[in-house]
């Protein structure tokens, strides 16, 4: 156990190394049923694995792994669907990513995760930006003001840049029946149908309308995360309702024109 651990070590001091010669580690493990130290490598190909065994010897086995980000899990950039927390304790889910005429890039979530005063946000531990605004009436949207380097157009599903939307679904076109999906914190990715196109719900004293209710799970921590369907954005999920369980979301064409109409970014 104790050579395993040194061999460890060695390959973990020598990653740098290794990497300008083309070869990119993803993990080691030490695996104490095997006797070897595992080395996880996106491809084998192009010499990668002579490499590590001519460097290491046979005490090492090369496997192709690749470390998969969660929504925990800060990867540089802030996709739809992430565990994003306010003030380091409570927290929502991030939604698409938008530009002002001058440039300034903003996070949509709820506009209810922003109430209580000043806030800083962090993804994963890291620190993302402040809550800028937020707003009521047609729908409970908040922004917060982010780095140009962190917007995306990319949606965590079950999986990082498992997705992407193309379109912003038009203000009242939703219908009874509707397929829809969303993606959060806490309920991860799931999907229902549309059962009301004109609900209106107040929570701590304010009142939303023009709301959408859908059947899909919802719970604590998934509010601001995306309603869509395939690659068109279609909401912000907002609230649940206790008696039904069904979710309320606000309508993304409604959200823009609170906030000033920007520019979402989806290329």
């Amino acid at each position: 156990m104790k050579k395993l651990d040194e061999l460890h070590d060695l390959i973990l001091k020598r990653k740098e190394e290794l990497a300008k010669l083309g070869v990119s580690i993803n993990s080691i493990n030490t695996n104490t049923y095997t006797n070897r130290v595992e080395i996880g490598v996106d491809s084998k190909k192009n010499n990668v694995e002579k490499t590590l065994l001519d460097m290491f010897g046979e005490a090492v086995v090369v496997i192709e792994e690749k470390v998969e980000p969660t929504r925990t899990t800060y990867n540089g950039y802030l996709e739809s669907g992430l565990h994003i927390v306010k003030n380091s304790s409570s927290y929502c889910t991030s939604n698409i990513a938008v530009r002002d005429s001058s440039f300034n890039y903003y996070l949509v979530t709820a506009g209810h995760c922003l109430w209580g005063g000043s806030s800083s946000w962090t993804q994963g531990s890291q620190y993302i930006g402040y809550g800028a605004t937020w707003n009521t009436g047609y729908a409970d949207v908040g922004t917060i003001k982010i780095s140009s380097s962190d917007a995306t157009k990319y949606v965590y599903l079950s999986s990082t840049q498992a997705n992407y939307f193309t379109d912003v679904q038009p203000v009242n076109t939703n219908t009874v029946g509707d397929y829809v999906c969303q993606s959060s914190a806490t309920s991860g990715y799931v999907c229902g149908y549309v059962t009301s196109i004109n609900a209106s719900v107040t929570f701590d004293g304010y009142t939303f309308t023009k709301q959408v209710r859908a059947n899909y799970t919802v719970n604590g921590g998934d509010s601001g995360g995306p309603v869509f369907t395939w690659r068109t954005i279609k909401g912000i999920q907002s609230a649940k309702m206790n008696a039904s369980g069904e979710a309320v979301f606000s309508q993304m064409g409604y959200a823009l024109q609170n906030i000033g109409n920007p520019t979402p970014i989806l290329n």
